[in-house]
């Protein structure tokens, strides 16, 4: 009898044990140098990804928002994807896209952003999952949400075909084309708001939107924050909105 107990005791004793090696972490692990690249920002052998865009108002130029830069660029990245051929998404194909003579991707954010993603990229950091996370830092370091964040994407090797929402499209053309990245009408709405919570308009990329000399640094905010927050939002609904997408000279028109 007391041999039978000593036996289930033992028998429980590794179990556990077992159950205990299977949760271990693991080191070094295949995300380790993700993880360094996010988290060490400042300190001993701090990586810096966070300090182009912190503070939040921080920018490359006059008028400029890095953070805002950042989200233009993740955002312009995933837009091709398709889910109904399974292709695209964030990808990092936008790295072949921005010498097509503008297209779908102009201005001087894309490659700004992805020179400066470039040092971080290596056999254990993909492009995509860059990108990925500079979505995740911008918005973090604004004051916005943490994002929940995972690897293992793979970069393309050609560009993907057009197809990102501009400003000039129809609201049909909106819905199909986010309904193509998965997205429904009221997705749609929630990603158009929160992505231009940050930065604005440059006359040297939509000159139809903001005319040259008609705001500071021709560039006209989207609100008058600078944070990831709601107010580009409540200024819409109040009917205070002075968003240039908005109220622009292209919606007068």
């Amino acid at each position: 009898m007391a041999y039978s107990v000593m036996n289930k005791i033992l028998i429980l004793l590794l179990s556990q044990c077992l159950s205990w090696a299977v949760a271990a972490p693991t080191w070094p692990s295949s995300v380790d140098e993700l993880e360094d690249i996010m988290m060490l920002n400042t300190g001993y052998r701090a990586r810096g990804f966070a300090d182009p865009v912190t503070p939040c108002s921080k920018g490359a130029g006059p008028g400029r928002v890095t953070a805002a830069e950042f989200v233009r660029t993740a955002f312009h990245d995933m837009a091709t994807g398709n889910i109904y051929l399974g292709n695209g998404g964030l990808d990092a194909s936008i790295v072949f896209e921005l010498n097509n003579g503008g297209g779908d991707n102009i201005g001087q954010a894309f490659p700004t952003s992805l020179t400066y993603f470039a040092p971080y990229l290596s056999s254990r950091s993909s492009m995509a999952d860059i990108i990925a996370m500079s979505m995740y830092t911008a918005v973090r370091a604004c004051g916005g949400p943490v994002i929940p964040f995972r690897t293992g994407r793979v970069d393309a090797s050609e560009a993907g075909p057009p197809g990102v929402p501009l400003p000039q499209n129809s609201l049909f053309t909106f819905q199909n084309q986010f309904a193509r990245t998965g997205f429904d009408s009221t997705q749609m709405i929630q990603v158009v708001a929160c992505g231009h919570t940050l930065g604005g308009v440059h006359a040297e990329n939509f000159p139809q939107i903001v005319p040259e000399g008609s705001a500071p640094d021709d560039v006209k905010q989207f609100d008058n924050t600078a944070k990831f927050d709601n107010k580009i939002a409540t200024d819409y609904v109040s009917g205070q909105s002075t968003d240039p997408l908005v109220v622009g000279p292209s919606q007068a028109a």
